[in-house]
């Protein structure tokens, strides 16, 4: 999914930066994104971006969130991911765990939860319709700019 929203926003024109717990290690994933985007470890990516998208396993992101979660204040978080085998004992969106462990400041989205990577590329689904992307969080104006 990192790489599908990456090539979408690439294509758009905007800066992606791509977060790697080894940035240094060319992989397949460096041959694919190309020139036109940047891949830095976890902290610098966070330091370029705005925007972050967290695009890992659901089963890492609370370590990861309490890892940068100073980093990540103010910073507008789209988080993609689902809870599917690790759902929260309280009933939380995986976001809303997510924007608890950022702490105050926390400028969480949940948004792409239902979009899969294949689909990401084609902006009308096989009836010509325009893809749909769900978003949902306590912020208005965030979830203004966010559908944007």
């Amino acid at each position: 999914m990192a790489f599908a929203l990456g090539k979408a926003f690439l294509a758009a024109g905007h800066f992606v930066a791509f977060g790697s717990r080894k940035p240094e290690t060319k992989n397949q994933f460096h041959e694919m994104v190309g020139d036109e985007s940047k891949i830095y470890g976890v902290q610098a990516a966070i330091d370029a971006g705005q925007i972050i998208i967290i695009t890992i396993p659901y089963s890492q992101v609370a370590e990861t969130v309490r890892k940068f979660a100073n980093s990540l204040k103010g910073k507008v978080v789209i988080d993609i991911t689902n809870p599917f085998t690790a759902q929260p004992n309280d009933g939380s969106s995986g976001a809303q765990v997510t924007a608890r462990i950022i702490g105050e400041k926390a400028r969480v989205v949940a948004a792409f939860k239902t979009n899969f990577a294949e689909t990401i590329s084609e902006p009308k689904d096989s009836s010509d319709k325009p893809r749909e992307v769900h978003y949902a969080g306590d912020d208005r104006m965030l979830k203004i700019s966010s559908r944007a």
